[in-house]
């Protein structure tokens, strides 16, 4: 379904046009074959599929025709992930039964109105809002200056410092009168648990302690909005290490839901609505991942020092500065994949029945990719992409007011 949906994406534009359906390419555009059709041609010819490893150390490229072992080794590439899992468009020639690529690159990504038009849709959200109403929610949207969303990840409530920390940004925010959305994010508990009694137990003290910082803040324990999201490491919780996980069970933070008013168990992924705007919420250690299936190597910045001392040329710097910082390339390449984890299922388990709630079809407004990582924040096809950064490592955290759209 994965490449059903990526290729009914790439036909909408006008840059592909599918073998075998009667269309002329028209000038810029590029004809893509199958797999399949391989057979008896020559020249170059343009795939698109998903880059598998059938046997150990041998990249395979598998479409919805047949399947095909690929040679990389001369491949030209942009600046993105190549992972196992991936979709890609290959460019090159079969040559003794391998396809030998010389060009690599990822499906273009589609902006969330014209999926949208192409979806026949006015909410992504299928709750049949009507154009009149949409649009009075986004006049609400624009008057709403003092509406916050407040994310934080690797909230890690066993470590006295990071309740300090929590405690002391919580008490700002009671202060200044503001009422936000409070998302917070695992993994709660610094190391994985059992499911003993005694690992529940350390679970539950947890939560308690966490109810005891949110309640020293009276006003917003009573008002604000708490959204409870698992990590990597919440397993031992009853959330599961397939994709999508399940929210943290209600018996494990009974004094929270008790003694703080709005407290809400979300999945991992979880999808926002705020006014017209839609938010996806996804707490994974992707960028450690990502890197360690890749089929093709990273291109990455050159410092300008670094330059010098190789004797690299002026012009030749100014080539390597164009080149993407790596978390720039992470986001780049999940939006261009329009999933949230396009790794091998050896690696990323996924219920294949709940595989929609991870594809990002139309492409939200924002997206939170929380990530053990330092903070970062991009804009790419009118989607804002995100990090809040570990809370637990450094204490950063972020705000969206959805007025500005500003992170």
């Amino acid at each position: 379904e994965r490449l059903i949906y990526t290729q009914q994406r790439m036909l909408r534009s006008s840059l592909y046009v599918l073998k075998g359906l009667g269309k002329m390419t028209t000038q810029g555009s590029f004809e893509l074959s199958t797999i399949q059709s391989l057979l008896g041609s020559s020249g170059d010819k343009l795939l698109f599929g998903m880059i598998t490893q059938v046997e150990e150390g041998v990249w395979y490229l598998e479409d919805l025709s047949s399947i095909i072992p690929l040679n990389l080794s001369d491949a030209s590439s942009y600046q993105h992930f190549y992972t196992e899992g991936c979709q890609v468009i290959c460019q090159g020639e079969l040559v003794n039964g391998v396809f030998k690529v010389k060009n690599l690159s990822l499906p273009p990504a589609e902006d969330r109105e014209t999926t949208l038009r192409a979806l026949g849709l006015t909410d992504s959200f299928g709750e049949g809002f009507s154009a009149q109403q949409l649009e009075s929610m986004r006049q609400l949207e624009v008057t709403a200056k003092d509406s916050l969303v407040v994310i934080l990840s690797d909230v890690q409530l066993d470590k006295p410092l990071v309740m300090e920390k929590l405690a002391q940004m919580l008490a700002g925010f009671e202060e200044s009168g503001a009422t936000p959305l409070f998302v917070l994010m695992g993994s709660f508990i610094s190391k994985p648990v059992s499911r003993s009694a005694g690992g529940r137990q350390k679970v539950i003290a947890a939560f308690d302690a966490l109810s005891e910082v949110i309640c020293s803040c009276s006003r917003l324990a009573e008002n604000a909005k708490f959204l409870l999201i698992p990590g990597p490491l919440d397993v031992g919780m009853g959330s599961s290490a397939t994709l999508p996980r399940r929210p943290i069970p209600a018996e494990l933070t009974g004094s929270l839901q008790q003694r703080v008013k709005h407290v809400t168990l979300a999945s991992n992924p979880c999808r926002l609505r705020l006014f017209t705007q839609e938010v996806v919420l996804f707490r994974e250690d992707l960028l450690k991942k990502m890197q360690r299936h890749l089929a093709m190597p990273l291109k990455l910045p050159v410092e300008e020092d670094d330059s010098e001392e190789d004797g690299v040329d002026d012009e030749e710097i100014d080539d390597k500065k164009r080149i993407p910082d790596i978390t720039e390339q992470l986001v780049e390449s999940i939006l261009y994949q329009g999933h949230l984890c396009p790794l091998p299922l050896t690696c990323s388990p996924v219920y294949w029945e709940l595989d929609y709630t991870l594809r990002l079809c139309p492409l939200p407004h924002l997206l939170i990719l929380a990530d053990h990582a330092e903070h970062y924040s991009y804009d790419c096809k009118s989607c804002q992409t995100a990090n809040p950064g570990s809370f637990s490592s450094d204490f950063s955290f972020i705000v969206y007011n959805p007025a500005n759209k500003f992170v």
